[in-house]
């Protein structure tokens, strides 16, 4: 990933920190985790990415 990607995932784990009382590390661990079980159930491929999840 570029620099620009890197920078607009890290603004929305900010964010949804902020918004959800979560801290930032837990935000990212959580949107790690979905990601792997998507890749572990068979879902659709562009799930399997962290950044699926931090789409706005």
């Amino acid at each position: 990933m570029d620099f620009d990607t890197r920078d607009c995932y890290r603004h929305v784990i900010e964010w949804i920190g902020k918004k959800s009382k979560m801290a930032e590390h837990e935000v990212a661990a959580l949107a790690i985790e979905l990601a792997a079980k998507r890749k572990e159930a068979g879902g659709p491929e562009r799930q399997h990415h962290v950044g699926y999840f931090f789409s706005r």
